[in-house]
């Protein structure tokens, strides 16, 4: 499991589940952490937020960490798990 996602074309996981386009159903995505200002301006409360890019539409999900504390098994469950797509090269002709 990862604690932060890379910004690189991937697969996600969480819990160990895809998460796939609402719009077109592709499971590719580029995931990029954004981050709101939660109080009034200047205080520099921030949320943390995760979206993903679809590669094949361009539709943005967006969703947070649901890691959590198991404190019955005395465990820390990761959520997120990402699957990198390498890119082909271009074969030679």
């Amino acid at each position: 499991m990862v604690d932060y996602l890379t910004a690189e074309k991937s697969r996600i996981y969480i819990f160990k589940k895809p998460i796939c386009c609402h719009i077109c159903a592709h499971d590719i995505f580029i995931p990029h952490e954004t981050y709101t200002d939660v109080e009034k301006p200047g205080i520099k409360v921030l949320f943390v937020h995760n979206t993903a890019i679809c590669q094949q539409c361009g539709f943005v999900i967006e969703f947070s960490d649901p890691s959590y504390y198991d404190g019955e098994n005395d465990t820390y469950r990761w959520a997120f798990n990402q699957e990198l797509i390498e890119e082909q090269p271009p074969s030679e002709p």
